[in-house]
């Protein structure tokens, strides 16, 4: 079933380890850690940094497929969750991100002088593939030729055709919001034209030579 939490992995195990001993992840100071609220994706957050704090959200899981699926000669009915669309499923993530966007933005911390300062905020963030090729499609398409048809979440897309992510791969990006973001002048505007995002590492497995 596409939302079925599936343990994670010896190998996962190894990934994720090896991924929060890196310097990409060892090396920063975060100003708040998010895990969607799956058993895996939890496991993952404490072995990537089992010292701090991580806030679960649901609107950082994947979508639903709604299908049901049959390994071998097993046969196990399951209650599929129910299937979510493309736009849906991108209303769920981009309600979460401009939560964050704003709250960043409010931080006592980073406003001076009743400004909102430059300094940068630091999130980690640990999900799932399809929440990020859906973040990556609306923000980055241009990113890789494969993220233009990639905002699909039914898993109509072969696998061949769909972006690639590895397991516990590292992504980093620089977003920044549009100033005001309560005035009238932006309330028609959608996430997209609100910020401005911008790639930094697609796809990095550089920990995993430390497995």
């Amino acid at each position: 079933v596409g939302q079925s939490d599936s343990p994670l992995t010896k190998l996962g195990q190894r990934q994720a380890t090896a991924l929060g001993n890196s310097r990409m992840i060892k090396d920063v100071n975060f100003w708040r850690r998010y895990s969607s609220d799956l058993q895996r994706t939890q496991h993952t957050a404490r072995l990537v940094d089992s010292h701090h704090h991580f806030t679960l959200d649901e609107r950082l899981e994947k979508s639903p497929k709604g299908h049901a699926k049959v390994f071998r000669k097993a046969i196990q009915w399951i209650n599929a969750p129910k299937q979510e669309s493309s736009d849906d499923a991108w209303k769920r993530l981009s309600s979460f991100l401009l939560q964050l966007l704003q709250e960043a933005g409010d931080d006592e911390e980073t406003v001076q002088n009743g400004e909102v300062g430059n300094e940068t905020r630091n999130v980690l963030v640990i999900s799932h593939s399809g929440t990020l090729r859906l973040l990556l499609h609306k923000l980055l398409p241009d990113a890789h030729p494969l993220l233009q048809d990639s905002g699909d979440t039914t898993g109509a897309l072969e696998d061949s055709k769909r972006f690639q992510i590895p397991n516990t791969s590292l992504t980093i990006l620089d977003i920044s919001i549009t100033p005001n973001l309560e005035s009238h002048a932006t309330e028609s505007l959608s996430l997209e034209q609100k910020i401005t995002a911008g790639l930094i590492t697609l796809n990095s497995i550089d920990h995993y030579s430390n497995m």
